[in-house]
């Protein structure tokens, strides 16, 4: 496997999971029926996860609220590419090395 494809799917399974307990958390502040309440300093870390979806549904309804949370997750996927790419190289390098 090739260190954009190593990276490719790093990225995707770290986005999904935080975008999904964001959309979690989301979903428990405008509905106030989510599947499970988090509560404590998991708001805290999540607001990032769930800001645009959260901006764009309080007034517009759950529809743009999961609109924002799709943005959001690009966001997070490529944020997180961009950082494991060069990683995985500087790896891939050193592995060739030894």
């Amino acid at each position: 496997m090739t260190s954009i494809q190593q990276a490719k799917v790093v990225s995707l399974i770290v986005a999904a999971l935080y975008i999904g307990t964001g959309t979690i958390q989301l979903l428990n502040l405008i509905g106030g029926n989510g599947i499970f309440p988090l509560g404590g300093g998991v708001d805290t870390f999540l607001l990032p996860g769930y800001f645009l979806g959260f901006a764009l549904g309080y007034g517009g309804g759950k529809f743009l609220a999961m609109a924002g949370q799709a943005v959001m997750f690009l966001i997070v996927y490529g944020v997180t590419f961009s950082v494991s790419l060069p990683t995985f190289k500087i790896l891939d390098k050193k592995s060739e090395v030894v």
